[in-house]
């Protein structure tokens, strides 16, 4: 993940994902889904890593990463929580914001309680890792473009009625739909589960 932040080349990563074969099955197991819409198979991890496209990889990794547990672990409760901060913060953003930074909240919305699951000060986290400033800013600093849709996402996932209604309004969000975002967010995180 590191080396897609550091915008390393297609044949890097093709090398890497080369490496690990489990890795490999993985990617062109998702790519040739038939969620990604593809008329032809793609065989090579060259080409996978071709139409996913740098941004779509980080974030399938991402996604890899707090997926791969199963809910056996002890910390799938801890990381379908994150998957429900992420999504919920990527829906509220709706138009608000680029496909770009969206996909970046998202990343810093799973990277929410990886403080907590690695038992580390968050600082010490984002030491390890790459993440956009907007992302860091939010997660050290609970400030930024991505902090308020953060916000609003705990603020669901705590009840607090009184803190989703004043974000809500400071995003310019009607909670109706808030509380739309929060039930997919949740079916979404479940069926990944699934």
């Amino acid at each position: 993940m590191n080396r897609i932040r550091q915008d390393a080349e297609s044949s890097e990563l093709a090398q890497i994902f080369k490496q690990d074969p489990a890795l490999s099955f993985k990617i062109l197991r998702y790519i040739n889904s038939a969620g990604s819409g593809l008329t032809s198979k793609v065989d090579s991890i060259d080409q996978a890593l071709l139409m996913l496209g740098q941004q779509n990889l980080y974030r399938w990794l991402t996604l890899l990463l707090f997926t791969s547990g199963g809910s056996d672990t002890p910390d799938w409760a801890l990381m379908e929580n994150a998957l429900v901060r992420a999504r919920l913060a990527e829906l509220s953003a709706g138009d608000a914001l680029s496909a770009g930074e969206r996909d970046e909240l998202f990343v810093a919305g799973i990277f929410s309680l990886l403080d907590i699951l690695l038992q580390l000060p968050m600082a010490q986290v984002l030491q390890q890792i790459s993440l956009p400033p907007l992302a860091e800013e939010a997660l050290l600093h609970k400030r930024g473009k991505y902090a308020p849709y953060l916000e609003l996402s705990i603020a669901c996932e705590e009840f607090d009625q009184e803190r989703i209604s004043d974000l809500a309004a400071q995003l310019g969000l009607e909670l109706a739909h808030v509380n739309a975002y929060h039930a997919d967010a949740l079916i979404w995180a479940e069926q990944l589960n699934g």
